[in-house]
């Protein structure tokens, strides 16, 4: 590293840009490691035909929410399905969550046992069992981080890196909701809509849900050559599979 890189602030790289350079640092010493940096999950070689996907994400106040907006409740519940969403995009099935917690010492006990509501209550619909994790303190915003295991018929695993050039691009759902959400929460009118596609919307980023069983089936059936969670907007994403 020259003396000029090391001035580097993050703001001048960017995320990915960081990952690359992060990636450069780092060896890999398993031979049961199918993938790793660079796509939604890693992939490890889980025995007898099997892969195990592992993943982790986190949320930080005031960068990926804000209390003004959501609950306890949908914020426990939104950390748990973002996480499952990665291996939802890499065609598998998620089974166990470890969950880390870092709270500011002002947060009521209340608070932080509805965000475990919250968290057990996706948990629960996914099918994933919470089995750790760790709570710290924070001096001034809350922290989540969730890593996830899941698994999937090696066979059937879908990467980033598999598209081929005239594969279609398709999505499992409807895109801007969740950024229609957000500007309703934050105050924006839509005098055209009414209460209820609202409220719709209002939810679709509050509490958002995995597309699990669609990318489950599309995995089985092979219908795709490469999937990834689009969390981060459709035109950034396309990019890293193209």
């Amino acid at each position: 590293m020259t003396s000029g890189e090391h001035e580097l602030k993050l703001s001048d790289i960017g995320e990915f840009s960081l990952i690359e350079r992060i990636s450069s640092l780092l060896s890999c010493r398993c031979d049961d490691v199918i993938c790793g940096i660079g796509d939604d999950a890693a992939v490890l070689n889980g025995g007898d035909g099997k892969a195990l996907l592992v993943t982790v994400d986190s949320l930080v106040e005031n960068i990926h929410f804000t209390l003004r907006t959501h609950t306890p409740y949908q914020l426990g519940y939104k950390a748990m399905a973002v996480n499952l969403s990665d291996i939802a995009a890499m065609g598998g099935e998620p089974k166990y969550a470890l969950v880390s917690i870092s709270a500011r010492p002002d947060l009521k006990i209340g608070f932080i046992e509805e965000i475990y509501r919250g968290l057990e209550r996706m948990a629960r619909e996914a099918g994933v069992s919470i089995v750790g994790g760790d709570t710290t303190g924070s001096p001034t915003h809350l922290f989540i981080s969730i890593s996830v295991i899941g698994e999937c018929p090696e066979e059937e695993v879908i990467y980033r890196s598999g598209a081929k050039i005239g594969d279609m691009v398709i999505l499992t759902g409807t895109v801007g909701d969740s950024a229609a959400g957000l500007a309703l929460l934050s105050g924006s009118e839509a005098p055209s809509l009414s209460q209820e596609e609202i409220e719709y919307l209002r939810m679709r980023h509050l509490m958002p849900r995995p597309r699990l069983r669609a990318a489950r089936k599309i995995a089985s059936l092979k219908l795709a050559n490469a999937m990834i969670d689009v969390s981060d907007g459709v035109s950034s994403e396309v990019n890293h599979i193209c």
